[in-house]
């Protein structure tokens, strides 16, 4: 296996955006700022236009997020079905009441409420 062939190409647009192209030209584009992990890298190229700014594609995790991801869910939406199905509610029940509390509250409010109901 030649040494470059694990090696992903990272382009960075104008617009902010980081694209990376892996294996058989996947791609995923996101803002530099909403990184899932840190950028410490040479980028090869610097692009006009890309896939995130042009067709508002991209993985972009929101800063209120920030959280679910850094413990391990893919979101707030997989947070709150995780939510739900631990303490064994209606996935509209455990939103609702997210919504209620704000995304602030997941970890500590959503959590003691959820507890709470479940005695």
């Amino acid at each position: 296996m030649a040494a470059n062939e694990n090696q992903m190409d990272v382009q960075k647009c104008n617009c902010g955006a980081l694209t990376i192209y892996g294996k058989q030209n996947n791609q995923v584009s996101f803002l530099e700022e909403n990184s899932p992990f840190p950028i410490d890298i040479t980028f090869s190229s610097v692009l006009d236009s890309c896939n995130h700014c042009v067709n508002y594609w991209g993985l972009d995790i929101l800063p209120e997020e920030e959280q679910h991801w850094r413990e391990g869910y893919k979101g707030r939406s997989d947070y709150l079905a995780c939510m739900a199905e631990e303490y064994d509610q209606d996935l509209d029940t455990v939103q609702h009441l997210a919504d209620l509390l704000g995304i602030e509250e997941d970890f500590d409010g959503l959590v003691n409420n959820l507890q709470d109901c479940c005695l």
